[in-house]
């Protein structure tokens, strides 16, 4: 680098080292930023995961039902379970069903029903999102690999403005 003074040399290297910094730190608060967008969409596909698993139990709660439904004549109101034959195991089996004491035995078998039918409803809901969820994992990552990749203030501006057109960053 040619300067006209030592002055002018000095400005020059300072003024490249403070916009080095200042990239440093975009750079530093952008990655934080995508860091936890993406931790953000990781723990609720864990989340969403965890419901999935507890969806897929859902025919224990039909078959609840069907056997309440089937047996109503041996139960009366304010059981706090009732051991039942299983008449779809194959060895015939009991199967022991909690029930709710304030309710009659027609309504515990009702409140099993709703309980299937709104797992059914889950388990079809969390299909689409579960692939919006690992798209918008991508974009995250796709994200943070530029961040970090980044070198110019430019470079900076522009992953900033696409990280405040995302919904990520907040405007200030």
């Amino acid at each position: 680098m040619t300067a006209d003074n030592f002055s002018a040399l000095l400005d020059s290297f300072y003024e490249e080292r403070e916009q080095a910094e200042r990239v440093k730190q975009k750079g530093q608060d952008l990655v934080k930023t995508a860091t936890n967008a993406r931790d953000r969409v990781r723990r609720k596909i864990v989340a969403q995961e965890k419901e999935y698993a507890a969806c897929l139990d859902r025919d224990h709660l039909r078959i609840c039902g069907e056997l309440i439904t089937a047996n109503l004549y041996a139960l009366a109101r304010g059981q706090r379970a009732c051991e039942l034959v299983d008449y779809y195991d194959p060895d015939g089996k009991t199967v022991k069903i909690a029930l709710d004491e304030s309710l009659t035995p027609s309504q515990n078998a009702q409140r099993y029903f709703k309980k299937y039918q709104k797992q059914k409803r889950t388990l079809a809901a969390l299909e689409p999102q579960e692939k919006a969820l690992r798209t918008e994992l991508a974009y995250t990552e796709s994200l943070l690999s530029a961040v970090r990749a980044a070198e110019t203030d430019e470079d900076m501006r522009s992953l900033e403005e696409e990280l405040l057109a995302s919904g990520y960053l907040k405007a200030q």
